[in-house]
């Protein structure tokens, strides 16, 4: 899926949920390990550049604006 000019948050989860699934098929349970595991502070909350981290090491770019 090509980048929009803005995202909007549908565009965003639909592109990383793709990107993902071409990846490998994690499921609900993997994708739960997968966000525990952005979460490097350990708060139990995604922030946002934890999240970008996390995508980034999966090849996925998100701008702080995306996020």
């Amino acid at each position: 899926m090509a980048a929009p000019a803005k995202w909007s948050v549908e565009d965003l989860f639909a592109n990383i949920k793709e990107q993902i699934g071409a990846r490998s098929a994690f499921g609900v349970r993997g994708l739960t390990k997968i966000f525990k595991a952005m979460d490097s502070s350990g708060n139990n909350k995604l922030e946002c550049e934890e999240f970008r981290q996390g995508l980034g090491e999966f090849g996925i770019d998100v701008t702080p604006e995306d996020c």
